[in-house]
């Protein structure tokens, strides 16, 4: 599965969005409580570790896709 497709299931399940009522994942919005969740499911997900400036940057889905791709490409790097 690619990753914004996990990305995107990871947020609809923790959100509680049916895709089918909110298709466009930019619109997803969510709090600072699960904030924490959602970046606690992704990094057992991916199986990464994200460093807090990371978590800080990750505000909506395109800068999650963002972080998760770089962090992957690091890992897959060492």
């Amino acid at each position: 599965m690619l990753i914004e497709n996990r990305i995107i299931n990871i947020l609809t399940e923790n959100l509680g969005i049916s895709t089918k009522k909110n298709s466009n994942p930019e619109s997803f919005k969510w709090d600072s409580l699960k904030h924490i969740t959602l970046m606690s499911v992704i990094e057992e997900e991916f199986d990464i570790l994200l460093e807090p400036e990371e978590i800080s940057e990750m505000l909506n889905y395109k800068d999650i896709v963002r972080v998760v791709k770089l962090k992957l490409s690091h890992t897959d790097q060492l």
